[in-house]
């Protein structure tokens, strides 16, 4: 060891210990992590490439910079669509773009609102898409009843045409 090696030595020792003091103690618990946020759907593009996942109850699909759902394609107007995650139900709005929202291949009218029933491929302009139903509750359509009025209307049309049958005999 020469007389230039042994400051440099101590000097290292010294950062060491100096450092191991401000470190804190070892068994300190680390900070609990953020919890992860499950996304209620996602948008898979049609070659499987991108995936948008959907986190937000309100969700903007444009090719607008701030839109919650960005596609940047010229045929994709900046606020194209909505698509809406309420109470766990899953819909989507036509913002009425010169080009077009499709749900299936049926086209929406503009300020229309469809319910999503299962995954199923969204248009927007040009691009298809494909919602896939996530990991937040969404709650499965329901078939309503008929209002009593419209029960009892088709219940007397039933009749009647029994009646008329009987007639005829």
């Amino acid at each position: 060891m020469n007389a230039r090696t042994l400051p440099m030595l101590l000097l290292a020792a010294l950062l060491l210990a100096t450092s191991a003091a401000f470190a804190g103690p070892k068994d300190a618990a680390a900070p609990a992590a953020e919890p992860e946020r499950k996304a209620w759907g996602s948008l898979v593009s049609e070659d499987g490439k991108q995936q948008i996942p959907l986190y937000d109850d309100k969700i903007v699909v444009g090719s607008a910079a701030d839109a919650g759902a960005r596609i940047a394609h010229e045929t994709v107007a900046p606020r194209h669509a909505r698509i809406v995650h309420d109470k766990g139900a899953v819909y989507v709005e036509h913002l009425g773009s010169r080009l077009g929202t499709l749900l299936a291949g049926r086209e929406l009218k503009k300020g229309q609102r469809v319910r999503i029933v299962r995954d199923t491929l969204l248009t927007f302009g040009a691009m298809s898409w494909t919602f896939r139903f996530g990991e937040r509750d969404t709650i499965p359509p329901t078939v309503e009843a008929p209002k009593k009025k419209d029960a009892e209307k088709d219940a007397g049309k039933a009749s009647g045409k029994a009646r008329r049958d009987a007639g005829a005999k």
